[in-house]
């Protein structure tokens, strides 16, 4: 498959781990997910309507099959044009099977949200935050965020029924300088 072909079943997967992080937070009202063509040559695009907190957010994701920093690059720059295509202020998200923690860093610095299929997410909407980490069961739990950026943590729930790999999750309210 080259690098610009759709995936129909990773978009059906990422689809479906959008939706499941989504309803984790009663906050959250989900409208709609759609796959959007943006042009012959050009790779499609995942819209999500969302609500939060009752006002009206657009999420503009990108499925990715790597997270070789290479592509990955191509992918977040892609995402900033398709976010900035959107009307009003669109969240770029890059949904992947898998991110390594260098990968989730590269989506930080790009201002990027993403979600991995594997149970990791960084998502930032107005004035909530969510971040789930997953790791390999008997894995050390490593400390720190994305650099750029302070939370006030709070325990959201237990994914861990759900999920393969022990999760944990936060959430909270803050602005950003």
């Amino acid at each position: 498959m080259k690098p610009g072909d759709r995936d129909p079943a990773l978009e059906t997967r990422a689809a479906e781990a959008l939706r499941n992080l989504l309803q984790q937070v009663s906050s959250i009202e989900l409208g709609e997910i759609r796959v959007e063509s943006r042009g012959s040559g050009r790779p499609s695009c995942m819209v999500a309507h969302i609500r939060v907190l009752g006002h009206s957010h657009t999420l503009v994701c990108r499925v990715g099959a790597s997270s070789q920093p290479g592509p990955l690059r191509r992918s977040l720059a892609a995402l900033a044009q398709f976010a900035a295509l959107e009307a009003g202020s669109a969240t770029p998200l890059l949904i992947a099977p898998l991110l390594s923690p260098r990968a989730q860093a590269l989506c930080c610095e790009s201002h990027a949200a993403f979600l991995d299929l594997e149970g990791n997410a960084r998502l930032e909407l107005g004035e909530i935050f969510i971040r789930r980490r997953s790791l390999p069961h008997g894995a050390p739990h490593e400390a720190g965020d994305c650099p750029a950026h302070r939370t006030v943590p709070a325990i959201l729930g237990e994914f861990t029924s759900s999920m393969p790999r022990a999760a944990t999750a936060q959430v909270g309210t803050h602005r950003c300088a």
